[in-house]
């Protein structure tokens, strides 16, 4: 628990021989909610100012508004009955006199505060029944102090087809994009940690350390990165390209991203092939001047070293339709329409040249 707001709802209720009134309210916190807490606490007043004890069934809703969650109540007095939902917490009773003259009822509520919650909520609390002619409803504004929080993502760039992972062969390289957002309402000022653990059938080859917004050293199969620079709310830092060579069976990694205590994680998979024995180099050509090949725009003609188990993207260029393609077993196609202007293509190499012929 980081922080307590007392907030005190004080029904002060008229009770008659015809029944009771649910009326007037006061609140007072102290403490403070902060972005990211967990068991925060209202305490909930429920005072009878009346001549009589309440009678008939007492029903108390405090229904929790967007960045407050997973309500929970604690302490519960004898005679009432307490229960949750993902957003709103209920205590009844149905005890006569469960509230006697001049008597006060504590109810404690514990609440979480989402990590993007805004910087104050309207907390309502209702009262109904004890003999009351008329429900009250209060709202109470609880003001929330902005926090970092920090997530993480795993984009696979070499090979990559439109940010989604493709098999890779045994003894190549894979090249994974790491990026930290910070997603809270405040920037960040501490440590900030980025651990990439790969496979062991993984060997780490090269890291690029976001133009030096980090530092990073690895070992064989992990990635460790730092920083103590700022990361502005809202604000994406500098991303870590991790290559590493596969070389066996097994592509997958974790990559976490842990600040203030707090890790989030992701993890990637990229299917992997067996090694295809045959064509090492492939020539590319094209009716154009251009061939697109995996996001690189090569002169037609190129011969490029490649291996046949390895699915590419070929695009047509510049900004025309493919109407034809040999050498290439066409996987997925992405019309010229509505956008890009242009076909797209993916599939495997079938031959020692691709050509491509578009408009």
């Amino acid at each position: 628990m980081r922080a307590y707001l007392l907030t005190f709802f004080s029904a002060a209720t008229l009770f008659s021989a015809y029944g009771a009134s649910w009326s007037g309210s006061y609140k007072a916190y102290q403490g403070t909610f902060n972005q990211g807490d967990t068991d925060d606490l209202y305490i909930i007043y429920a005072h009878n100012d009346g001549s009589n004890g309440t009678d008939a069934l007492i029903t108390i809703t405090d229904t929790l508004p967007t960045g407050l969650m997973n309500p929970h109540w604690t302490g519960v007095p004898a005679g009432w009955t307490c229960t949750t939902t993902a957003t709103t917490a209920t205590c009844t009773t149905s005890v006569n006199g469960a509230i006697g003259a001049g008597d006060t009822v504590e109810l404690y509520l514990l609440v979480d505060v989402s990590n993007t919650a805004p910087a104050s909520v309207t907390n309502e609390v209702s009262f109904a029944g004890g003999g009351a002619s008329n429900g009250f409803t209060y709202p109470d504004v609880t003001p929330i102090n902005p926090e970092a929080y920090l997530t993480i993502t795993k984009t696979q760039t070499n090979p990559a087809y439109k940010g989604n992972p493709l098999p890779v062969s045994s003894g190549q390289s894979l090249t994974d994009e790491l990026t930290v957002d910070n997603i809270g309402g405040a920037p960040t000022s501490g440590m900030v940690t980025v651990v990439d653990t790969l496979s062991s059938d993984m060997v780490v080859g090269t890291v690029t350390n976001g133009a030096g917004f980090w530092t990073c050293h690895h070992t064989a199969t992990v990635v460790t990165c730092t920083t103590t620079n700022v990361i502005a709310a809202g604000a994406d830092a500098p991303n870590i390209f991790v290559t590493a060579a596969v070389l066996g069976t097994n592509a997958s990694d974790t990559a976490t991203v842990t600040y203030n205590g707090l890790t989030t994680s992701q993890t990637s998979t990229a299917t992997v092939t067996s090694t295809v024995q045959g064509i090492t180099n492939v020539t590319f050509t094209s009716n154009q001047s251009k061939v697109d090949v995996d996001g690189e725009v090569y002169g037609s003609g190129i011969t490029i070293q490649e291996n046949t188990a390895l699915t590419h993207t070929v695009y047509a260029y510049p900004n025309c339709k493919i109407m034809s393609i040999s050498g290439f077993s066409v996987t997925e196609m992405r019309p010229a329409t509505p956008l890009p202007p242009w076909t797209e293509v993916t599939g495997l190499i079938t031959g020692p040249i691709v050509a491509v012929d578009c408009l």
